[in-house]
């Protein structure tokens, strides 16, 4: 296939789809602002078209832009970023598993025989290795201290291909790279496929973690329905592709959606923070807990 070459900022054609792009957007969710993160936008756009071309482009744009629900979830598909991979700023993960046994042996104590449950949320999980990840910690926090627990992780993304990929479970060496080989070796079944192995997830894991679709940047969540509140929310690498208004947003919500010691776990390359500091306060690199003023609100709400 030829490649179509990436368009310019400055084109009118450029400008003309990129306005497009931003109206489609914003008008499926509702807070992207014409003039946020055009850079972000500018970049999908041009990458669209150098792999499947204008043409390609403009038929979506005017389905899209026709209300057909297919056609915006492509658009939203194109504009996601999926590149992550197990173990990602691994201090996170031993972060959450010493939070898990804290949680545990605190909920253990005021209730006695009764299986506490434990409740995470991966915002923005991509291909899945984020929220399996956090099994694996949460798995390991139950393993050290001898405490069964009910698990449930929650694992959202606007990308719909990317959640298909994330629930079959399957991965190839390289996305494995930086998680420990005991690890892997405990948690993961090789497979061989081709010339090449595979890594399947196993049971244990996948009966932890639940995919569903979710727009972070929609006004309406179909989030914490059930009335509880989350243990910690990792939404990392997910803030720098995102407007000022979209930021407030997020961090309004996961403020209410957090208990009041519940861990907000950022990447160190987001942006945008100073606009946390009315919802959380810092407790380490890139971690964050509600503040005492978002903690009033959120039991407020609940």
């Amino acid at each position: 296939m030829q490649k179509t070459q990436p368009i310019s900022a400055s084109s009118s054609s450029g400008e003309g789809l990129l306005k497009r792009v931003t109206r489609v957007i914003a008008s499926a969710s509702g807070l992207l602002k014409a003039g946020e993160r055009d850079d972000y936008l500018h970049r999908c756009v041009a990458d669209f078209m150098v792999v499947r071309g204008e043409k390609v482009l403009e038929t979506l744009l005017q389905k899209a832009e026709r209300g057909e629900h297919e056609a915006i979830q492509a658009l939203r598909n194109a504009l996601a970023v999926n590149y992550t991979y197990f173990w990602r700023e691994p201090e996170h993960f031993h972060i959450l598993m010493e939070h898990v046994i804290i949680s545990l042996r605190k909920r253990v104590d005021k209730r006695g025989s009764l299986q506490p449950r434990v409740h995470l949320w991966s915002a923005g999980c991509a291909s899945g290795e984020e929220p399996w990840s956090m099994a694996i910690a949460a798995a390991e926090a139950c393993r050290v201290t001898g405490l069964a627990a009910t698990i449930e992780i929650l694992a959202t993304d606007i990308d719909t291909v990317a959640l298909a990929d994330a629930q079959q479970g399957r991965y190839r060496d390289h996305a494995l790279r930086e998680l420990p080989n005991e690890l892997r070796e405990r948690y993961f079944h090789p497979l061989r496929m081709g010339s090449g192995k595979i890594w399947r997830v196993g049971e244990a894991l996948r009966k932890m973690v639940r995919y569903v679709p979710n727009d972070l940047l929609a006004a309406q969540w179909p989030v914490g329905e059930s009335g509880h509140r989350f243990d910690a929310i990792f939404c990392r690498n997910v803030m720098i592709y995102l407007s000022d208004s979209a930021r407030v947003h997020l961090f309004e919500k996961f403020s209410t959606l957090l208990t009041p010691d519940g861990l907000l776990l950022l990447s160190r390359v987001e942006g945008g923070m100073s606009y946390a500091d009315a919802y959380f306060r810092p407790c380490g690199d890139a971690v964050y807990l509600p503040s005492a003023a978002a903690r009033r609100v959120s039991q407020n709400r609940i």
